[in-house]
C-alpha cells in the first residue's frame, strides 16, 4: 500500500508503479516461487477459471488497464462468465462462496499490503478452505500477477511522461521496464494473440484504445 511521501504514488489516473528497489525485491519474493508459479500454470494444479478471478481481482487492486483488458479476455477464455467478471468488478461477497470470496480478499489484501502482513481476519477465513499449500499457490498467482500489473502500469508513465505528464517519480524504473517490455514484445504480442485468438494488429489497435481510455471493441 502506498505510503504518504512514496516515491512510486501514480496519479490518480494510473494505478500502482515501480520504483527499481520495490521491482528487485518483488523479483526476490518471485525467485523462490518460480516452481510453484509452474506448477499452478503449466500444470494446472490451480483451476483456470479460479486462478484467472485471482488475477482479475490483484489487477483491480493494482488498477492496472491494459492487465484487466487481457485478462478479462483471458478469463472468458478459461471458462469465467460474464456475470462472474461482473461479480468481480463489484466485489460482492454475496455472490461468491465462502472459499472462493476468502482467496479472493486474501489476494487482493497481499496486493494492497505489497505483499507484507495481512490482516488476522483475513488470514484466518482463508486458512479454513486452504491449507498452506493452497495458500502459497494463491500468493504466487497474486504475486506473478502483481509484478505484471506494476510493471505494465510503468510503462505506461513513461508513455504519459513523453507525453509531458509524468506519471511516477521513478524515470530509471521507467526506462528499464519499458525496455525490457520492447525486448521481449515480438515474442510476448503473437503469444497474447494465440491465447485471446486476435490477429496482432486488431491485439495492438484494442490496447492503444484501453490506454486512451476508450472501449476496447471501439478499436
Amino acid at each position: 500500500m502506498f505510503r504518504a511521501g512514496s516515491t512510486t504514488t501514480p496519479p490518480a489516473r494510473l494505478g500502482k508503479t515501480y520504483s527499481l528497489r520495490e521491482l528487485a525485491a518483488a523479483g526476490r519474493r518471485l525467485v523462490p516461487l518460480t516452481h510453484r508459479a509452474g506448477a499452478v500454470w503449466l500444470f494446472r494444479r490451480l483451476d483456470p477459471a479460479f486462478r484467472e478471478q485471482i488475477m482479475l481481482t490483484v489487477t483491480q487492486a493494482n488498477r492496472c488497464r491494459y492487465c484487466s483488458y487481457v485478462h478479462q479476455e483471458w478469463a472468458i477464455r478459461a471458462g469465467v462468465s460474464d456475470e462472474e467478471i461482473a461479480q468481480l468488478e463489484n466485489a460482492d461477497p454475496a455472490t461468491f462462496d465462502r472459499a472462493t470470496w476468502s482467496a479472493l480478499a486474501y489476494a487482493r489484501a497481499l496486493a494492497e499490503a505489497d505483499f507484507g502482513q495481512v490482516s488476522e481476519e483475513i488470514s484466518h477465513e482463508v486458512a479454513k478452505y486452504y491449507p498452506a499449500r493452497g495458500r502459497r499457490d494463491i500468493k504466487t498467482v497474486a504475486l506473478v500477477m502483481s509484478i505484471a500489473n506494476r510493471s505494465a502500469n510503468t510503462v505506461e508513465a513513461f508513455g504519459s511522461r513523453l507525453r509531458g505528464v509524468p506519471g511516477s517519480e521513478s524515470l530509471p524504473a521507467e526506462i528499464v521496464i519499458t525496455s525490457a517490455l520492447l525486448a521481449v514484445s515480438p515474442v510476448l504480442i503473437p503469444a497474447l494473440s494465440l491465447v485471446l485468438r486476435k490477429s496482432p494488429q486488431r491485439l495492438l489497435r484494442e490496447m492503444r484504445a484501453v490506454s486512451a481510455g476508450a472501449s476496447p471493441g471501439a478499436a
